[in-house]
This record gives C-alpha cells, sequence and structure tokens, in this order.
C-alpha cells in the first residue's frame, strides 16, 4: 500500500491569533508573524508525525497491489470517508458502492469487497481508494474544522510552538525531530496515536 496526498488545506489547525494570545502578544504586531507562522507549522507538524495522523482534512489516494476481500488501512485514522475505489484496467474504472462495505469506526477503518472482484491489469499498482482523512471534512468551513479538533492537539501544537518562539534555537545539533517534542505535548497526544502505522 502507498499513499499521495492529492488535497490538503492551506491553513493550519491553531490560527496565528490563538497563538499570539497563548503567548501573550500584542494581536495588532505583525513584526514576528513569519517567524510565528513558522513555528506553527513546525509544531503541527511535529505532532501529526507523532499522533502519525493529519488534524485537518487531507484527501489521499491509497494504492493496494491486489484485491483481497478485507483491507485494513493501517495509520489512516482518523477516516472521515471513502469516496471512491477504483481498479485499473486499461483505464481508472470506478467500482460501484454495492461492491463494496466500508467500517470508518475504530483506529482501523477497513474496506470489505462484496461478490466478485473485477480483473486487473498489470499495473503495480492496479487499485485506488480516495478516502478524506482526519478530524473534520474539507466541506466544513475552517472555523467549524478546526472546532471538531479534539483540545488535546490545539494544546500540544500551543505548547510546542511555545517551546519554539521561547528558546529560539536548537538546543541539540540534530535535526529536529518527533523526538524533540516536548514531554507535556507528547502526554496530551498519547491517547490519540495511531500505534498501526
Amino acid at each position: 500500500m502507498i499513499t499521495q496526498v492529492t488535497s490538503a488545506p492551506t491553513y493550519l489547525p491553531v490560527a496565528l491569533g490563538t497563538l499570539k494570545e497563548h503567548l501573550k502578544l500584542d494581536a495588532s504586531d505583525t513584526s514576528e508573524d513569519v517567524l510565528l507562522e513558522a513555528y506553527l507549522r513546525a509544531s503541527t507538524s511535529m505532532a501529526e508525525d507523532y499522533v502519525r495522523g493529519y488534524f485537518m482534512p487531507h484527501t489521499v489516494e491509497v494504492y493496494l497491489e491486489e484485491w483481497s476481500y478485507e483491507t485494513l488501512f493501517y495509520g489512516l485514522a482518523p477516516m472521515q470517508a471513502l469516496d471512491k475505489v477504483e481498479y485499473h484496467q486499461g483505464t481508472w474504472q470506478e467500482l460501484g458502492s454495492e461492491h463494496y462495505k466500508v467500517a470508518l469506526q475504530g483506529p482501523v477503518p477497513r474496506l470489505r469487497i462484496v461478490g466478485d472482484m473485477p480483473g486487473l491489469d498489470e499495473a503495480i499498482y492496479p487499485i485506488r481508494v480516495t478516502v478524506q482523512l482526519g478530524y473534520s471534512v474539507s466541506t466544513d468551513s475552517e472555523a467549524t474544522q478546526r472546532a471538531a479538533l479534539d483540545q488535546r492537539i490545539v494544546s500540544a501544537i500551543l505548547l510546542q510552538a511555545a517551546r519554539l518562539y521561547e528558546t529560539r534555537e536548537d538546543v541539540n545539533t540534530k535535526a529536529p525531530s518527533v523526538n524533540d517534542m516536548i514531554p507535556a505535548s507528547e502526554r496530551l497526544l498519547s491517547g490519540l496515536r495511531n500505534s498501526y502505522a
């Protein structure tokens, strides 16, 4: 299974104004907005890497090598929707929704094929499944999407961004990684971590 993000939001789970309020900075002072935005992006990326998932809505194509009676989508939670299943027979063809069932609940979403499976051509990944990942759906407004987030996510991102802002330097010589998250952020996110990735 390989995945490809085909659509991602242009905004972050935490608004710049929320970070400024958290840091007790003057909202009208824009002199550090670019820096603060970079800290928000880095903190969001670290938190998503830690939980092994996306917070905001992302459209992702999942490519499979062969049909399976039941496909488990490890590492692709939370999944809000499965949009379509396609297979390659010279061109991409959509499999009718009557030929599969989807279970989005739980830590591992699943796709179950019902009945006979269509033949496939010799493509390396002849099955494409388009899914919606994140804690809300992309048709929701930006404010609604942010409101749908678990507050532990918002708090972890704010704490991590505050640390980056306050220290303004890397205290070790290696590149920042998920292991550089502050313990409080890790504790906040530990219950949301996808252990199947």
